[in-house]
Order: structure tokens, then C-alpha cells, then sequence
């Protein structure tokens, strides 16, 4: 029978006053699940032949074939029970595929079920028809109806980490039951990318009149990087070669109007390169909200960002509509950086009071 030891017992010789009574016994042990493919083909067979003590060998030789029954069995996971997902990416988990059960006798060929018993108790767990819209559940005794017993996990927003969660399943065919079967989830980190927030600029421009400056300021924030480490690098783009300005760094940037400059004077840009790639010199760091545990995101930035301020400084009695350009970019510590924001620089005419000159 498959899977059972078959011990043989027909080796036996007869009493003497020399050779006592005894059964010579030899063991078969059949490969795990394998049975002989038909009734009439033996899965294995044996020569064997008896000496006597003068060396005389029996002739002829007996041979010996072994039939072995099937017997079905429930299916029985030999399949990884740990899976890694990247952080924030939605990953399909296949649940009942060939190569993870033994003992599969009617499995995935349509009559299998597979159920989930116990559902995740962090992230989103989801149930996927052949189609692919998946479906996330709320409650365990959901069947999983898909081709393989496809699945799909979705950890909760900018969360990470070993052990982060699991879920359990069994698998029935038409012979019976799995055991339960329990998946382990780690979820693996992603840098996520950093971000602008209270930016001085409204819908991407800047405004300011005449013989005036304007203050350009913004936050960074970063949901899982220290903002120590974040910088502000920055392109800009004259719109003609007539028009003068220049970029400063403001070393205090707490006041949106007024830039308090550094004892170094020196424009960050200026219209002398008509585009100039450089990373800004820093005005503030808070970092009093960005202490999380390990695997969670900082969602409080009131006191988490990094702080940059600039003054624009277009040259006296010019202006124009498309002054200038300034392209703003965040960088984290770890080199991930945002999408390129666009910034127009608008400079306003001013109606200055006529004159008059007297004729010489």
C-alpha cells in the first residue's frame, strides 16, 4: 500500500541441529506518493537467491515484483510559507498551485475550494476571479475562486517591516481536507519620495511689483527620512537676456517678506547663467514630530521639515510678465527626490508719477 512499509517473510529455513529455526525478513519502503502506474505493472521488483553454508548458491534465482495501491490522501502543503511584498505595492499571492501541494488528486482541475480561515490584521487581504478584479475582504470563510487560488496584499499606507502581518487558508478536494495553512507576510521598505508643503508660490507663480523683491519659501517634508538630510536643488531660466535678476539665500527664512541674507552675500542664481543647477543652503530644521516606530510613517509635520527661504531680486524700473523661471526640487537623505515644480516669477509694472523737465 502507498506510503506503508512491506516486510517479506519467505526466506525460512528448515530446523537442524546446527541452524535453528529463523524468518529472514527484507524491508520495501515505496518513494513518498508514488504508486504503481497501473494494476498490471509492478513499481519495483527484486532477484534474489539462497546460500547454503558450503557457498552453494539456490538455482534459480527468485525474483520477487512489487505492486503498490494507491491510496488518496488529502492534499498536503509543502509550499514557502513566507512571502515578501514591497511597501506600497499591491502583490498577488498564488495559494494552490501544483508544485505546493503533494497528494493534489483532484486539485486545480476545478473541483478544488481553497478558503481563507484567518485574514490579515494589518494591510488589506483580496480575493481575485480569473478576470483579475480583486476583491478586498473583511472577514475570514471567504472561497477564493480564482485559477491557483490567486490572493492579493496590499500593506497599510508607508508601512514596513519583518513579521508584519499573516493569513491562513486550507485547500478541499474531492478526497479531503488540508491542514490549515498559515502565510507569513514581511514587507519589505521603499523610499518614498519627498515633498513641498506651505510653499509661498500660488498656482506656480510668484507676483511682485516693480522695484520691489518677493520672498520664495517652502517646507520639505519626507514621510520616512529625516528632513536633516533633505535638500532643495533648483533650476532657473531667464526669459530674456535683458532682463537682470538674481536668487539669494535668506538665512532666517521666518519672516515671508523680509530675507535676513548670510555674512556671504552671494546669489545662489542670477541671470548671468541662464540655467543654473544648485543645491540651496538650508534656513530651519524642526524635528520635534518626527520621532515613529520603526515601519511607520511620520504623519504630523507641524514640527517635521526642513525650511528653505530665497529672494528674488528682479533689476529696478523693469518688469515682465514672464520675468524669470525657477524650478524647484526635493531631495531626501537617501537620494529620492520629487517631481520637478514649476515656479514663473511675475514682475508687475508700477505706474511711476510723471515728470517733468525743464527745458535747458
Amino acid at each position: 500500500v502507498e506510503g506503508q512499509f512491506f516486510r517479506l517473510e519467505h526466506l525460512r529455513f528448515p530446523a537442524t541441529t546446527c541452524v535453528p529455526f529463523y524468518p529472514r525478513s527484507l524491508w520495501y519502503s515505496p518513494p513518498r506518493n508514488v504508486a504503481s502506474p497501473n494494476p498490471a505493472t509492478p513499481l519495483a521488483s527484486f532477484v534474489f537467491q539462497i546460500v547454503d553454508g558450503n557457498g552453494t548458491l539456490s538455482s534459480p534465482a527468485n525474483s520477487f515484483a512489487i505492486y503498490v495501491t494507491h491510496v488518496p490522501q488529502p492534499p498536503e502543503f509543502r509550499g514557502d510559507q513566507r512571502v515578501t511584498v514591497l511597501e506600497n505595492v499591491e502583490t498577488d499571492i498564488l495559494l494552490a498551485t501544483s508544485s505546493q501541494f503533494e497528494n493534489a488528486n483532484q486539485l486545480f482541475n476545478g473541483t478544488d475550494t481553497t478558503v481563507i480561515t484567518r485574514i490579515t490584521t494589518r494591510g488589506s487581504l483580496a480575493v481575485c476571479p480569473n478576470d483579475g478584479a480583486c476583491t478586498y475582504i473583511s472577514q475570514a470563510g471567504v472561497a477564493v475562486t480564482s485559477r491557483n487560488a490567486r490572493v492579493a496584499f496590499l500593506g497599510d499606507l508607508n508601512t514596513f517591516g519583518v513579521n508584519y502581518t499573516f493569513f491562513e487558508y486550507r485547500v478541499t478536494d474531492n478526497v479531503g481536507q488540508s491542514t490549515v495553512v498559515r502565510i507569513d507576510i514581511d514587507v519589505e521598505h521603499v523610499n518614498q519620495e519627498p515633498f513641498f508643503f506651505n510653499e509661498t508660490w500660488v498656482d506656480n507663480s510668484i507676483i511682485l511689483t516693480e522695484n520691489s523683491t518677493a520672498v520664495v519659501s517652502v517646507a520639505i517634508g519626507d514621510v520616512d527620512s529625516d528632513p536633516s538630510g533633505s535638500s532643495l536643488l533648483i533650476t532657473t531660466r531667464s526669459t530674456s537676456s535683458r532682463l537682470i535678476w538674481a536668487l539669494f539665500s535668506c538665512a532666517d527664512g521666518s519672516n515671508s517678506t523680509n530675507c535676513i541674507r548670510g555674512a556671504n552675500d552671494t546669489p545662489v542664481a542670477s541671470s548671468a547663467g541662464q540655467i543654473v543647477s544648485t543645491s540651496v543652503p538650508f534656513s530651519q530644521i524642526r524635528s520635534s514630530t518626527c520621532t515613529r516606530p520603526l515601519g511607520t510613517p511620520v504623519t504630523d509635520f507641524s514640527g517635521c521639515y526642513k525650511y528653505f527661504a530665497l529672494e528674488f531680486v528682479p533689476e529696478p524700473r523693469r518688469w515682465s510678465y514672464q520675468y524669470a523661471q525657477l524650478f524647484l526640487q526635493a531631495r531626501d537623505a537617501e537620494g529620492r527626490t520629487s517631481s520637478v515644480i514649476p515656479v514663473f516669477v511675475v514682475v508687475l509694472p508700477l505706474n511711476d508719477a510723471p515728470t517733468i523737465t525743464a527745458p535747458e
